[in-house]
């Protein structure tokens, strides 16, 4: 039975507690312990409800594409699936593998002197996984320029791909030719 616990602020003391059975079925929600609510299947859960708290805020649950939703007076609970902070964690977490990947893929290649991963990656490859790593940094720090730098980089390298991956398609129909000849 899955299980979370959730703080009402960033760094405070987890008092709500969701638990559930496979399938989002037999949701419950506890603060301190105590039940609070209940929703049955996960069609309700989609939909969502509402639950009043103690303190006279309201706990909104919800799932969502994002994943669960929590929302106390409309804010999301840190670490919910709508919570900024986490959201953004996955961002420059994703980043920074990419770059982390890059760089180790690149470095070894050139250093071991393996001839595939120097051919496919190489010092280029060091290159993008270093600056990978620094935006990755600034974004980790809220810098909006990083990110839209990344991003920017990202889309790039991706047009150059699918650039790439249009020419390599017509080797199917050079292969058919040469092979009809």
């Amino acid at each position: 039975m899955p299980r979370k616990d959730y703080a009402f602020e960033r760094g405070g003391s987890k008092h709500l507690e969701v638990s559930w059975i496979g399938g989002w079925k037999d949701f419950v929600v506890r603060l301190d312990g105590s039940e609070i609510g209940s929703i049955t299947n996960k069609k309700e859960l989609e939909t969502g409800r509402e639950f009043s708290l103690p303190d006279r805020s309201i706990l909104k649950v919800q799932l969502t594409r994002k994943g669960l939703g929590l929302l106390r007076d409309g804010k999301p609970l840190p670490g919910s699936a709508l919570d900024p902070a986490k959201r953004l964690g996955v961002v420059y977490g994703l980043i920074l593998f990419i770059g982390g990947a890059s760089l180790l893929v690149g470095l070894s290649g050139e250093l071991l002197k393996i001839q595939l991963l120097q051919q496919l990656f190489g010092w280029d490859s060091v290159v993008t996984g270093v600056i990978y790593l620094v935006l990755g940094f600034f974004i980790k720090r809220r810098s909006v320029i990083a990110l839209g730098i990344t991003v920017a980089l990202w889309v790039i390298l991706m047009a150059f791909d699918l650039f790439a991956s249009l020419w390599m398609i017509k080797g199917f129909g050079a292969i058919r030719e040469l092979k009809s000849q």
